[in-house]
């Protein structure tokens, strides 16, 4: 036995240090897949539409201030800003959801809600049968704020965990 355990511990530790390195391995390579993923959705979902949030948000401000715009500036704001950015956020949500692990019902609720403000706009300029500003809420589904507090969220927590 003594002349075995020169060879059985060398052995054993080198099996041990194999394990151990595999493990290690398969954490880091499940750890790098999990960042690259978070990565992704922020590059291609939230930051995006953190930014057309953020606008829209600013726009909606300006559009209802007291001392509101003219109505040639608010169809401006209808057309050349909420318009654009609603398709772009509808496009990035029907486009990149495959990017999570699940449709989070606040992208849900925000769809619908640019769905029917995309109807409203239709019918005002394209149909010309709406004469009021384009507005989806309170009579059918108001802004869904859920929305961009938990986009808002994402954002800032994925820059935190990809900036460490």
């Amino acid at each position: 036995m003594d002349k075995l355990l020169p060879i059985i511990i060398p052995g054993t530790i080198g099996i041990l240090g194999a394990i151990l390195a595999i493990m290690i391995n398969r954490y880091f390579d499940k750890r790098n897949k999990l960042l690259a993923s978070k990565r992704e959705q922020l590059e291609k979902i939230f930051a995006p539409l953190e930014i057309l949030s953020k606008v829209n948000k600013q726009e909606f401000k300006r559009f209802f201030a007291n001392n509101s715009p003219d109505v040639a500036e608010k169809e401006f704001i209808e057309k050349s800003i909420w318009y654009p950015n609603n398709l772009e956020i509808k496009k990035i949500i029907m486009t990149q959801s495959h990017l999570l692990a699940e449709m989070p019902q606040e992208l849900l609720d925000l769809l619908e809600h640019i769905n029917l403000w995309l109807f409203v706009y239709e019918s005002k300029y394209d149909k010309k049968t709406h004469q009021n500003a384009v507005f989806a809420g309170p009579k059918g589904k108001p802004y869904p704020t859920g929305a961009d507090a938990y986009i808002f969220k994402k954002a800032e927590t994925y820059r935190k965990i990809l900036n460490e």
